[in-house]
């Protein structure tokens, strides 16, 4: 009752406020309550502050030039759902000039969602689809297992006999049986005469040996022999050699020395190269081995040296040639001896590595 009253009142207001306001511009503020006893309900406000939105809804009313006529308040309906902004309405009997369009209105409350509609009817079943491609055969499944026997058929009816068969091959004669038992003995009869000697037999087999007699004592020890003549000594023969990564020949050397038994980098003293021998003998057959060839026209010389001379052994790599060796001539090695082989280049060689062997003979 109270409620109904209070609405009727702001309501009333409400009109008055927007038909009949003073005179020149003016705007009017509402408050609709959103909570409360009052809910729904709208009241004047000073100024749009005065509408808090958690408790209510603030509406705007512009106003310009007199008011029409009073309409009579119409009675007070229950909130809708936002509707679009009409038409200007005509002007009303009597009034004035046409006032400004107020401003659109706040929008509404949203209406509570709507209940689901019923399931449409099914639609009508679509065209088989074309037949798919047939898929891969798959894997051979396990053998089943083995099925009983059937039952044993009707024996058929005896066939006519055929025609008699070729006599077939003789077969071959069988074993001799076994030997019948022994008759009994007959009487003795009458002692013949002498037969003739019969012809002599073959000699027997030879028997095994016999066990061997029992060793005899050991016979007294003989006289020492004289000792034999001594041999001669053998000669003993190896290897020697030298070279690699660091035996350099090169067309800037002039002349340069290497040792044996190593890989040294180029001496130009003979005696940094000199490696010392300590069993006397001889050295032959020289062989050496460059990288690649001196180039046409040019030239290396090695020569195999003991204690700074010597020409018994020596060979050259020339032109288009990588290696060289001198199978003649021995070149005399005095035990303690210093040897080395010395390099001497013809023209401009190119730069190659070297690596040279030679036979060692030590003397007896």
């Amino acid at each position: 009752m109270h409620r109904s009253f209070l609405g009727a009142v702001l309501v009333g207001a409400l009109a008055i406020a927007v038909l009949a306001p003073p005179a020149g511009a003016q705007t009017v503020y509402f408050c609709k309550l959103k909570k409360g006893p009052d809910k729904g309900l709208a009241k004047v406000v000073k100024s749009p502050s005065k509408c808090k939105k958690k408790t209510g809804k603030l509406i705007t009313v512009n106003s310009d030039g007199p008011a029409g006529a009073p309409g009579a308040p119409g009675a007070a309906g229950s909130d809708g759902a936002p509707g679009s902004v009409g038409a200007t309405g005509a002007t009303g009997p009597g009034g004035g000039a046409t006032g400004a369009t107020g401003a659109t209105g706040a929008t509404g409350d949203a209406g509570d969602t709507g209940a689901t509609g019923s399931t449409g009817a099914t639609g009508d079943a679509g065209d088989t689809g074309a037949t798919g491609a047939t898929g891969v055969t798959g894997p051979e499944g396990p053998a089943g297992a083995t099925g009983a026997t059937g039952a044993t058929g009707t024996t058929g009816a005896a066939g006519t006999t055929g025609a008699a068969g070729t006599t077939g091959a003789a077969g071959t004669t069988g074993a001799t049986g076994p030997t019948g038992p022994d008759g009994p003995t007959g009487p003795t009869g009458a002692t013949g005469n002498n037969g003739n000697d019969g012809a002599t037999g073959p000699t027997g087999a030879t028997g095994n040996n016999g066990n061997n007699g029992a060793t005899g004592p050991t016979g007294a020890t003989g006289q020492a022999g004289t000792n034999g003549t001594n041999g001669t000594n053998g000669t003993n023969t190896s290897i020697t050699g030298g070279g690699g990564q660091h035996m350099v020949v090169a067309n800037n050397i002039g002349t340069d020395y290497y040792g044996p038994l190593m890989d040294q980098d180029p001496a130009g003293t003979e005696a940094v190269a000199q490696q010392v021998f300590p069993v006397g003998g001889s050295l032959s057959n020289l062989n050496v081995r460059l990288t690649g060839s001196p180039s046409a026209g040019d030239s290396y010389v090695f020569t195999l040296r003991v204690n700074g001379a010597g020409t018994e052994q020596t060979c050259t790599v020339a032109g288009t040639a990588t290696s060289c060796t001198d199978g003649t001539g021995n070149l005399a090695v005095p035990a303690g001896g210093l040897v080395s082989i010395q390099v001497t280049e013809t023209g401009t060689p190119d730069t190659q590595l070297a690596h040279w062997t030679a036979q060692f003979t030590s003397t007896p």
